[in-house]
């Protein structure tokens, strides 16, 4: 689960949670672990806006006999209660979630499907590395801009984890870096429409293949993984990214090296 640290903290926080689902269809729980140990009951009627977000490999890993799926939700409340707004990350487990609430919601529930991104194996084909920029944080940082009619606004976030280190990570898109954040940072660039190969590097790489449109606005998590010096990359909708960016800096990032 992450939410604002605190009513007066809008740096989002990480806390392993529990969730549990009402039968009687009236609320569900949050268990937050951790040193708050808080229990939230939230009411389904509580809720204004709902998105439901899941991805899944193009293939099934070796020895698996599935292809990987995970799944991202987002929730706003009407009430005044901490937190009024909040995200869940779940694995397999999230489609009992989604089947759970998505009649309950109703038409305050959107749901997406986008592509989830695989490893690749060697670094050694890629020309512009993360060790070739910084990252100086900005905050406040300057607003989205609009997307171009004739260009693709591409918005990139990389959500803070407890325990991550701070080093850049790239954003390459067809071989050329065209964003660079640290942990709690973002930043935004225009590319022409096409198609493209987008890949997250910190010591590692991952990427998936993505097709940008003239005048649309693409969101993309630069997610930390376990370690604190690894990296994915993932898709988005519009709430969960802004929610993540609330809490967020600005990167002005920029070549160290040549």
């Amino acid at each position: 689960m992450r939410c604002a640290a605190s009513p007066k903290d809008p740096r989002l926080s990480s806390y392993p949670a529990e969730v549990v689902l009402d039968d009687a269809g009236s609320a569900f729980t949050l268990r937050m672990e951790g040193a708050e140990r808080r229990t939230v009951s939230i009411p389904y009627a509580d809720i204004v806006k709902a998105v439901a977000e899941f991805a899944t490999t193009a293939k099934a890993a070796p020895g698996a006999s599935r292809p990987e799926k995970h799944y991202w939700f987002y929730f706003e409340r009407k009430s005044a209660s901490y937190p009024g707004r909040f995200s869940l990350e779940l694995g397999e487990s999230g489609a009992e979630l989604l089947a759970k609430v998505r009649p309950l919601l109703d038409s305050r529930l959107e749901v997406f499907e986008f592509p989830l991104a695989e490893e690749l194996l060697s670094l050694s084909s890629l020309s512009d590395l993360a060790v070739n920029y910084s990252v100086h944080v900005l905050r406040p940082g300057p607003p989205l801009p609009a997307a171009e009619k004739d260009r693709a606004l591409v918005v990139v976030v990389c959500p803070a984890v407890a325990g991550a280190r701070k080093q850049p990570i790239n954003l390459d898109a067809n071989g050329r870096v065209v964003a660079v954040n640290e942990p709690g940072t973002y930043s935004f660039e225009n590319l022409d429409p096409g198609e493209y190969t987008i890949l997250s590097q910190a010591e590692n790489a991952r990427s998936f293949p993505v097709k940008l449109e003239a005048g649309h606005v693409y969101y993309f998590f630069q997610d930390v993984l376990a370690g604190g010096e690894r990296t994915s990359v993932s898709m988005h909708s519009k709430e969960l990214a802004l929610f993540e960016m609330s809490g967020a800096a600005y990167s002005d990032w920029r070549r160290v090296r040549y």
